[in-house]
């Protein structure tokens, strides 16, 4: 990883248009992640950049807290007071659904089977013979034309 002199010490160097704020652990691989603060309608929140996972831009309130609590200004301070593992609380969980249960046998013995109604076969429709349509179409337009 390279590094830049910031803060009485060092930060990871990005090409991000936005300045290096912080670093923390990586959440996914445990490296170093530089955080950044972002601009415009969106300055109140939190990105990071990790060399080996990417940019994260999760924008839940748990996950900008934890970055804002475990923020240290360089390298040395957070191999320092680096958390021993990083604990975040899922944004959205959604309650599990009990597995159907199976049907005894007694209850398939007493159950009728559904019945199978078979689909009905669609109308043929009679085709008329392309030769007719040709014929219509030139006696037709004899008719207008010599008319006209």
């Amino acid at each position: 990883m390279k590094t830049e002199p910031k803060n009485g010490g060092t930060v990871p160097l990005r090409t991000s248009k936005n300045p290096v704020v912080g670093v923390v652990v990586c959440q996914s691989c445990g490296g170093a992640c530089s955080v950044h603060q972002s601009k415009g309608k969106r300055a109140a929140l939190l990105y990071t950049i990790c060399d080996n996972c990417g940019t994260d831009q999760r924008t839940g309130a748990p996950i900008q807290e934890y970055w804002r609590s475990t923020m240290q200004p360089t390298l040395e301070a957070l191999a320092e007071n680096a958390p021993a593992k990083p604990e975040v609380k899922p944004e959205k969980t959604e309650p599990e659904q009990p597995p159907e249960a199976a049907p005894t046998a007694a209850q398939t013995e007493n159950t009728p089977a559904p019945e199978i109604k078979p689909e009905p076969e669609p109308k043929q429709t009679e085709k008329g013979k392309p030769i007719t349509a040709i014929i219509f179409g030139l006696v037709f337009g004899g008719i207008c034309g010599a008319a006209a």
